[in-house]
C-alpha cells in the first residue's frame, strides 16, 4: 500500500480540527467581554444608588382625651411642641388605661421633593342642584291624561329631580410634600391632612323624606364635619410634633390632639 495515500486523509482531518478550534476561540473571548461589560454596568448602578437621598416616612395620629387633660398637657408642652416625644409617650399610658383614645392613624412614604398621598375614604355622591317641582297640566296615564278641573281639592305636583352631582371623600386623607434639609437631619414638610365625617341629611322642606299629597318632599343636602390642617413646618428626624387641636362635633367636653412624626428611611 502506498504510505502517501494512507497519510493524506489523516493530514486533511488534522487541518479541519485546527480550523474549527481557531473559529471557536473568538467566541470564548466574546463571552468574556460580555461578562466584563455586565459587571461594569452593575458597578455604575451601585454608584448611582449611593447618591440617591433617603426616603421619608410620615406618620400622623389623632388622639382624643378630655378637655381638662388636654389643656393641662398643652400648658406643659409650652414652646416644646416641636419636640413632643415625652408627651406622646405619656399619652400611650393614658390610652392603655382608657383615659385617652387613638382615633385614627395614617402613614405614607415618599422621597425628597416628591408628593405623596394616602386615602382611606368612602366616596359620597350627592346632588347639588335640583329641577324645581312643577304642577302638571294633565294627570293620568300616558295616552289617557285628563285636564285638571277647577275646584279639584287635590293639588298634584311633581317632585324635584336632581340635576347636578358632586363627590366628597368621607374618611382620612394625608397629602404631603417632604424636602430633606441640607444637614440630612431635618425635613421640611408641606402637608394638608384631613378627616371628613358624614353626619346625615339636611332636608329643605321637611324633617325627613315624606310622601304627601303634593308629591315627595326629598330635596336635601348632606352635612359634613371636617378636621383640616394646612402646614409648612420643619421637623427633626424621628421627633414627634404637635400639629393642632380640634373639638369633636359630638362631644364638646373632649379635645383631639394631632401629632406628626417624620423618619428618614435609608436604602441600605
Amino acid at each position: 500500500m502506498n504510505p502517501i495515500r494512507t497519510l493524506f486523509p489523516i493530514l486533511i482531518a488534522l487541518t479541519l480540527v485546527g480550523s474549527v478550534s481557531a473559529q471557536e476561540k473568538p467566541k470564548a473571548d466574546d463571552k468574556k467581554v460580555k461578562k466584563e461589560n455586565v459587571f461594569s454596568k452593575t458597578e455604575e448602578s451601585n454608584d448611582q444608588l449611593k447618591d440617591i437621598q433617603p426616603g421619608v416616612g410620615i406618620l400622623i395620629e389623632y388622639i382624643s382625651l378630655s378637655h381638662t387633660t388636654a389643656n393641662e398637657l398643652l400648658r406643659k408642652i409650652g414652646t416644646k411642641a416641636t419636640d413632643a416625644g415625652d408627651t406622646r409617650k405619656q399619652l400611650d399610658g393614658m390610652i392603655d388605661r382608657g383615659d385617652a383614645e387613638l382615633l385614627e392613624t395614617a402613614w405614607v412614604r415618599s422621597r425628597s421633593g416628591q408628593r405623596a398621598k394616602t386615602l382611606s375614604v368612602l366616596e359620597k355622591i350627592y346632588p347639588t342642584e335640583y329641577d324645581p317641582p312643577e304642577i302638571p297640566n294633565l294627570i293620568g296615564n300616558i295616552g289617557r291624561a285628563v285636564p285638571l278641573k277647577k275646584g279639584d281639592p287635590t293639588i298634584h305636583m311633581t317632585h324635584g329631580n336632581p340635576a347636578a352631582f358632586e363627590t366628597r371623600n368621607v374618611g382620612i386623607t394625608l397629602e404631603v410634600d417632604p424636602v430633606i434639609g441640607a444637614d440630612q437631619t431635618h425635613i421640611n414638610l408641606n402637608l394638608a391632612p384631613e378627616i371628613v365625617k358624614y353626619l346625615g341629611e339636611n332636608y329643605v322642606f321637611r324633617e325627613g323624606r315624606e310622601h304627601t299629597a303634593r308629591g315627595v318632599d326629598h330635596i336635601s343636602m348632606p352635612i359634613f364635619y371636617t378636621w383640616r390642617e394646612t402646614h409648612q413646618i420643619e421637623v427633626a428626624d424621628g421627633s414627634y410634633n404637635l400639629l393642632a387641636i380640634h373639638t369633636p362635633h359630638d362631644d364638646p367636653k373632649k379635645r383631639v390632639l394631632i401629632f406628626i412624626r417624620a423618619d428618614l428611611i435609608s436604602f441600605e
